[in-house]
């Protein structure tokens, strides 16, 4: 059965009438009908915690995706979620106050998006330094021959790729290794 995720008028999240979680098949009390995603295959969420949800928000924003819903205090926690409308995925930044969250582990903490139309790529780079995001070199320097990387606010990386993505059953990098 798919499984639809809703904005409540509130922000907080909130379940449909087809999300098993309900007990009588009907939307919780306060939800509207606007659908943030909705897919029958799977929607990959890439989640982490965040002490600067405004500044990594302004970020992602920068780097071409929107918010595609959020909520406040549910069960002490705030969130964002961004992507980009109609896609397979999307992250989640979340807030607890009280519980800090720290930093990216690694300076190799990354995502990357792969943008094989030229022009796209370099309209997402222009975008992200006009924005005040400089370009720093990459820990694996395999990003850096068809790339650009950004650090966020919480020292995570994201690589725009020049590239279109290829099945990995399809390539082979010859002798330079893999990443």
């Amino acid at each position: 059965m798919a499984r639809s995720r809703r904005s409540s008028r509130n922000g907080s999240p909130a379940t449909t009438a087809n999300d098993p979680s309900t007990r009588d098949g009907t939307a919780p009390a306060g939800s509207d009908d606007r659908t943030v995603t909705s897919a029958a295959a799977p929607v990959l969420r890439v989640s982490r915690p965040t002490d600067r949800l405004d500044a990594i928000v302004a970020f992602y924003q920068a780097a071409g995706l929107r918010i595609l819903g959020r909520f406040e205090d549910h069960e002490g926690f705030d969130g964002v979620m961004l992507g980009r409308p109609g896609a397979a995925w999307h992250l989640e930044f979340t807030r607890c106050t009280g519980y800090p969250a720290g930093r990216a582990p690694t300076q190799d903490n990354l995502l990357v998006l792969y943008f094989p139309d030229r022009a796209e790529w370099n309209a997402a780079v222009a975008a992200m330094k006009a924005a005040g995001h400089a370009a720093i070199a990459s820990f694996n320097p395999y990003w850096d021959r068809d790339g650009v990387t950004f650090e966020d606010p919480d020292a995570y990386r994201i690589v725009f790729q020049n590239g279109a993505w290829v099945e990995p059953e399809s390539f082979h990098l010859a002798g330079r290794g893999t990443s």
